[in-house]
């Protein structure tokens, strides 16, 4: 068994409901709020099976978006730089030949 290590840069998404999000008497489709809500809000708990580490990127303001539509779905996007171990079987009948 062989294992190799690669980095990727994502967005992760994820949406849910939370009825306990409602603001009366939004008209509009969605509301984008602000970054600061992700401390006091629920979010579903996520892991990357694979992953050695998974770092928020932050440049020069943070990348986390978080949107409550008004039917109280949530949709949150984050980007992430995960870096990620991936296993694999290697034997003399799958190598490569470069010629």
């Amino acid at each position: 068994m062989c294992s190799m290590t690669y980095v990727a840069d994502i967005f992760f998404g994820q949406t849910w409901r939370d009825g306990r999000l409602r603001f009366p008497n939004m008209t509009q489709e969605y509301r984008l709020l602000p970054v600061e809500w992700l401390k006091y809000i629920w979010r579903p708990d996520s892991f990357f099976k694979n992953a050695k580490s998974v770092t928020f990127q932050t440049m020069t303001v943070p990348n986390h978006y978080l949107w409550l539509y008004n039917n109280t779905n949530i949709l949150y996007m984050v980007k992430l730089n995960e870096n990620v171990i991936y296993f694999f079987n290697y034997s003399q009948e799958h190598q490569l030949q470069v010629e």
